[in-house]
């Protein structure tokens, strides 16, 4: 099983909390698994969210050994499917977002998959591959409730989709630094804070790992990156 550091006695001051548990997805010897490493993004991630004065804190990875689930197809079932297996490794909290790391969706050619509002995230390795340090952030967007649309055809937001969206190549471009990348509007925040799976400082579950990075306020500039190929697709239920 792949070894990860974690930071504890997290204590965020950010007013709004969401918890994530991650899973790796393995075969079912649980030799070979999904490949999150040290570049999970996690630290992106947080940043990104900061913007909605949302820490984002990850439990310790949990263990999915299934060789069915190592590949999905894309489709709204086969996250219906993963969701639901036995023992897909699933937190016991339903306020705690689930996301399962596999080889690949759809042959490769996605790099993410969520529900709308609802919980369960699957990201494929392609994500680590192509470095779409912003993927995660993305798809956590859904499962809080925002759709595409949200971004309102906006090239420098968090939600535009993955193959208009512009991507930032290192934390230093996510908004407020550098080029502004991957930002996070007011009716958006203001939409995420009606989230069921969202907590605040006065009930945050216990134990989270990581630490935040504490970033306020939105900025951009005019300047483009290059865009990646994968478009990140969402699962309407």
């Amino acid at each position: 099983m792949l070894a990860f550091a974690f930071l504890t006695g997290h204590a965020s001051a950010l007013p709004f909390q969401v918890t994530i548990q991650p899973i790796n997805v393995c075969d079912d010897s649980g030799l070979n698994c999904g490949n999150p490493t040290e570049e999970t993004f996690f630290a992106e991630t947080r940043k990104i969210w900061a913007q909605a004065d949302v820490d984002v804190t990850f439990l310790e990875f949990n263990q999915f050994n299934s060789s069915a689930f190592l590949n999905i197809d894309g489709t709204t079932q086969s996250l219906i499917d993963l969701r639901q297996a036995a023992g897909n490794g699933r937190n016991a909290d339903s306020k705690v977002l689930n996301i399962w790391f596999l080889d690949n969706i759809a042959g490769g050619s996605l790099a993410g998959l969520a529900f709308i509002n609802s919980n369960g995230i699957a990201i494929a390795d392609e994500v680590f591959a192509l470095n779409r340090i912003d993927t995660i952030a993305h798809e956590i967007g859904h499962n809080l409730g925002l759709t595409h649309e949200s971004a309102n055809g906006d090239d420098f937001n968090l939600m535009q989709e993955g193959g208009d969206r512009n991507i930032p190549t290192s934390i230093l471009d996510i908004a407020p630094d550098g080029l502004g990348f991957d930002q996070i509007s007011l009716n958006q925040v203001n939409q995420v804070r009606t989230s069921v799976f969202l907590t605040t400082q006065a009930d945050a579950l216990p134990e989270p790992s990581g630490m935040a990075i504490l970033i306020i306020g939105l900025a951009a500039t005019l300047t483009l990156s290059p865009r990646g190929r994968v478009r990140t697709v969402i699962v309407r239920r």
